[in-house]
């Protein structure tokens, strides 16, 4: 009889959850189209349009709180309508341990956006009805979410756990219950106590050979050090004759390279000389080809005064 008395108002409650979450859509749309500097005197409205006069604040924490609320609350219901029998819930059903708490947070931050919202208008151009909108803003999100904690959440959750606990049939025996579970902890650790002690027992009887064993792998131990050491002193003695002899093919590479350098520069001043030699011969034999150019000119003058002269 209880549980069929509790589908029907779970179906309620998800009716109205589902309203309420048109409800926040609306407003979350209606808060999109909120424009400080174009928007003075404008009319906003939601694409639900029936629902318009929930979004009363532009955080949308007006029409999220009770949205998110009823939800835990369907859930809570359709549980309550699957209960087992005896079974219990705990002291924050159909809440969680934080919902309070998260609950008036978002009524602050909403009264927080609201004042910020203040600061995006022009000094110069706000009206009054944008100051109204931003303070409406900031007063109803904290509003609402005081009222839906302290006169809906708290008796709606003692009420939904009474409720629950009738319908699963589930008895509070009090301090006979606390007792009995008590001696149940009590029979429950005595057993692991009795398992301990029988892991110790087999833990005790396994040491020697343990021992035995770690004797055994610390003598490896050293063996493989003793290994280890005589392999990185050869190594050590190898690369140290690597590097004298890396050392010596450098000294001779570098005496090849100084003596490279000096027969490159022997051969640039015996290349240079050459330019110079060149040079000089160019210039003989053009001083040479005018000294014969001016002969032929002084026996043709020489041959011209003979012709004169006879």
């Amino acid at each position: 009889m209880k549980r069929s008395i509790t589908r029907p108002i779970a179906y309620v409650f998800l009716v109205l959850t589902f309203i309420l979450g048109l409800a926040w859509y609306n407003n979350i749309s209606m808060a999109l189209q909120w424009d400080p500097v174009d928007g003075h005197d404008k009319v906003y409205q939601g694409p639900i349009s029936w629902l318009n006069w929930s979004a009363v604040d532009f955080s949308t924490a007006t029409t999220l709180i009770p949205f998110f609320g009823c939800l835990l609350i369907t859930a809570g219901l359709f549980r309550t309508a699957n209960a087992k029998k005896d079974s219990d819930v705990s002291g924050y059903f159909p809440f969680f341990r934080s919902y309070n708490s998260i609950t008036v947070a978002l009524g602050l931050i909403g009264t927080v956006w609201g004042l910020i919202m203040i600061g995006y208008y022009d000094a110069a151009k706000v009206k009054m009805a944008d100051l109204i909108l931003c303070l409406r803003t900031a007063l109803y999100s904290t509003l609402l979410a005081l009222v839906w904690v302290f006169l809906f959440v708290i008796p709606i959750g003692s009420i939904m756990r009474w409720w629950y606990r009738k319908v699963s049939g589930y008895v509070d025996t009090g301090p006979e219950k606390i007792l009995t579970g008590v001696k149940d902890q009590l029979v429950q650790l005595s057993s692991s106590l009795g398992a301990v002690n029988r892991r110790v027992d087999e833990f005790n009887a396994q040491l020697p050979a343990a021992k035995n064993n770690l004797e055994g792998i610390s003598g490896a131990v050293d063996n493989l050090k003793e290994g280890i050491g005589n392999v990185v002193s050869g190594a050590m003695d190898t690369l140290k004759s690597i590097k004298s002899t890396l050392q010596a093919q450098l000294r001779v590479a570098d005496e090849q390279s100084k003596a490279a350098v000096n027969q490159q520069n022997v051969a640039q001043t015996q290349q240079n000389a050459i330019h110079r030699l060149t040079g000089r011969v160019n210039s003989l034999e053009q001083q040479r080809k005018d000294a014969e150019a001016r002969a032929e000119n002084a026996e043709a003058k020489l041959a011209t005064i003979k012709k004169t002269l006879t």
